[in-house]
């Protein structure tokens, strides 16, 4: 049967945010095509702070494993310096034992990259760390933290064979930066390749917000382009 695209109408209404998730889905996911969001960014920074300061969240874990240009502690620094949260609500690195020790059902932000086999391995190496982004009430990811949710995904170039993700959406693949890096037909084949149900191509300046339940159904934030790829099984 052949591929589809779909662009999804909003699940939320008419609110930047919708209402608070109800309490029967077990994640709110936040998923950014990439940061280079034709003069957004800013935007992007605001938005996601507001939605932590209201949603009253007061712990989040960062992980940047995958910033190949913010290595280490600098990944942290950058989020710090771009998000600008209040004081109160204490941030989590990640890469630190002894952070992730304090985290008790904290929010999650995934930092994109190119360091993506290593993000990966990373989380399924550490079980205390992957069962905290599994279970955490938001999600976060950018880029590469937005693919990693899929259940395959691909972490070199386009033919790159396909590798299991963390599948907290199920039979899906996920592609950022899709219309700027042109991932179009990439995306279609990486569907069909993968035998899955679906391909998830989010845009730079796009960013999608959904629940395991929900999807494939979700909420497009942002001017860039969003297309849901479905193959029938």
């Amino acid at each position: 049967m052949a591929i589809t695209e779909i662009s999804k109408i909003s699940i939320y209404g008419s609110s930047p945010y919708g209402p608070a998730v109800q309490n029967y889905f077990s994640m709110e996911i936040h998923l950014s095509g990439g940061r280079k969001y034709n003069g957004r960014e800013e935007i992007y920074w605001s938005s996601v702070r507001d939605f932590i300061v209201a949603k009253g969240i007061t712990q989040l874990l960062f992980l940047g494993t995958a910033a190949e240009t913010h290595p280490g502690p600098l990944a942290l620094q950058f989020f710090r310096e771009r998000v600008q949260l209040p004081k109160k609500i204490q941030i989590l690195d990640a890469e630190i034992e002894t952070d992730v020790a304090l985290a008790d059902n904290p929010t999650v932000y995934v930092l994109g990259g190119m360091k993506q086999l290593e993000l990966l391995n990373f989380i399924t190496t550490n079980p205390k760390l992957e069962n905290l982004i599994r279970t955490c009430p938001y999600y976060f990811g950018e880029s590469m933290g937005a693919k990693l949710i899929g259940s395959k995904l691909r972490v070199g170039v386009p033919g790159t064979s396909l590798v299991a993700g963390l599948g907290i959406l199920e039979s899906t693949i996920i592609e950022g930066h899709y219309s700027q890096k042109q991932r179009q037909s990439v995306l279609r084949e990486e569907v069909k390749s993968g035998k899955l149900k679906f391909g998830l191509g989010i845009d730079e300046d796009a960013e999608v917000v959904t629940t395991p339940e929900l999807f494939p159904k979700f909420q497009k934030l942002g001017p860039g382009l969003v297309k849901l790829i479905t193959q029938p099984h």
